[in-house]
């Protein structure tokens, strides 16, 4: 619905010129376009995933063209290890900087790290609801967690017990 199919409605009720003709019309068209909004919020809830392992596919089909085919981990993995430093390095340099700057260099490290991250979870045979759903099984296991104190650089580990292993 748009505002020339209201006039159009309003033209055929028996008082096109009623006021409360038209706020009527006005409201259904709201009403209409909230359905509409919560409707369209309702299937991009849906789509991240579906977006996530696209991205997960095309990073494993050029991982796989570039570095060769099969299982990889944890070379991907020991990968990852090499890039985090590289992010951690470009926050540091972000902080001391008063002007603030290198937010493409930390945005592209971040990008670094996701890519690796997806691809060793893709070549061990996870895909992106698999991902997904262990990711919200994992925090929900941190939310009943007990942590600590931060230490020099600010890293909050939970609270250890013999129990639990290091998960």
């Amino acid at each position: 619905m748009n505002a020339e199919r209201i006039k159009e409605i309003q033209k055929a009720t028996a008082y096109p010129e009623s006021v409360s003709v038209m706020q009527a019309l006005l409201q259904v068209w709201h009403e209409c376009d909230a359905e509409h909004k919560t409707a369209l919020a309702e299937e991009r809830a849906k789509m991240p995933s579906e977006e996530l392992q696209r991205l997960m596919d095309s990073i494993r089909q050029w991982s796989d063209n570039q570095f060769g085919e099969g299982q990889r981990n944890p070379a991907i993995a020991y990968h990852l290890l090499k890039e985090v430093p590289e992010l951690i390095e470009a926050f540091e340099r972000y902080q001391k900087s008063c002007a603030g700057g290198n937010y493409d260099r930390i945005t592209s490290e971040y990008a670094d790290c996701f890519m690796l991250l997806l691809d060793s979870a893709s070549h061990f045979g996870l895909n992106a609801d698999k991902l997904i759903e262990f990711a919200h099984k994992k925090l929900e296991i941190n939310k009943r967690r007990q942590w600590g104190e931060p230490d020099k650089n600010g890293v909050v580990e939970h609270v250890r017990n013999r129990i639990e292993g290091g998960e």
